[in-house]
């Protein structure tokens, strides 16, 4: 009997475990630049995972990610990519605006003209 007991414990404790590896949590934030802008399209995703979203005109984002999930990483054109951990409460991103290293292009052409 005591095995028995023993054994749906276990049972239980895994079926425990296996939900609360499978619950979701929702994540909201905004994301700016360095002037307090929203940034547009900015790729919001789950670190080392496939689950992302894209922000709002006005830099906005709600995420549905696992209760595991640790970090956020945000990308967008023309600013440096950011790592954000995750927390309650409304995440405050401000992105910094990418370095360009190509300060001057020279274009040259050759060719004819008949």
């Amino acid at each position: 009997m005591k095995k028995v007991i023993q054994g749906m414990f276990f049972i239980l404790l895994l079926f425990a475990t296996n939900i609360s590896w499978a619950q979701n949590k929702t994540v909201t934030g905004k994301v700016t630049g360095e002037k307090g802008e929203g940034v547009s399209k900015a790729s919001v995703v789950v670190k080392n995972s496939t689950i992302g979203t894209t922000t709002n005109e006005k830099g906005d984002f709600t995420i549905s990610v696992p209760s595991t999930a640790k970090t956020l990483v945000i990308t967008s054109v023309g600013f440096e990519s950011k790592e954000v951990a995750i927390t309650n409460g409304p995440l405050e991103i401000t992105l910094t605006e990418a370095v360009s290293k190509l300060a001057e292009v020279v274009v040259v052409g050759y060719g004819t003209q008949g």
